[in-house]
């Protein structure tokens, strides 16, 4: 065979080599893009087993919660523990959903801000509003999740407070127990 000859097949076979690479580079890449499409960005990692069950049948209440949270009182239950302070209210409410939102999201205090956009959370018993909000205290930025929800005339908010550190590896776990509550 010819110098020239070697070269030419030398070269025949890199552009081989590089078009079968590129092929398969961008097969996995699609594999990768569209395994999940459609579904969204994904749960957060739940670490909590909400195996624990309170009702209150005077608020018409129950929720499942984690053995390692231990109930203290506020109007009708908190838990604190693993560094998150939680507590459930009900209070006597008419109208919709929507202005009991809009009077929560106005009467921030003025070390709270909105974290970003109202979202929605729905169960087959419970539809419920989340409002995030980063609250200041000192040098320290607190994460508030406000769940609310209302049946029969009663508001039900749901709060979860924690560190914002805490609120990041923990935010899985009070979205499955806010999916617990039942309003009876």
């Amino acid at each position: 065979m010819k110098p020239l000859s070697k070269v030419w097949w030398l070269l025949g076979g890199l552009v081989l080599a590089g078009v079968m690479f590129t092929f398969w580079d961008y097969r996995n890449y699609q594999k990768i893009e569209t395994i999940n499409y459609g579904h969204g960005p994904g749960e957060k990692a739940v670490t909590w087993k909400i195996d624990q069950l309170y009702q209150n049948e005077a608020a018409k209440v129950r929720i499942k919660y984690p053995i390692e949270l231990k109930i203290i009182n506020s109007d009708i239950v908190g838990f604190e523990g693993e560094g998150v302070k939680i507590s459930l209210k009900v209070k006597p409410a008419t109208g919709m959903l929507k202005d009991w939102e809009d009077k929560e999201i106005a009467g921030l205090a003025k070390n709270e801000q909105m974290y970003g956009e109202r979202s929605y959370e729905n169960t087959e018993r419970v539809n419920m509003t989340v409002i995030n909000l980063q609250r200041f205290e000192g040098d320290k930025t607190y994460m508030v999740s406000r769940y609310l929800a209302m049946k029969y005339n009663r508001l039900y908010t749901l709060e979860f407070v924690t560190e914002l550190g805490n609120w990041q590896k923990n935010e899985g776990n009070f979205k499955e127990m806010a999916r617990s509550l039942v309003l009876l």
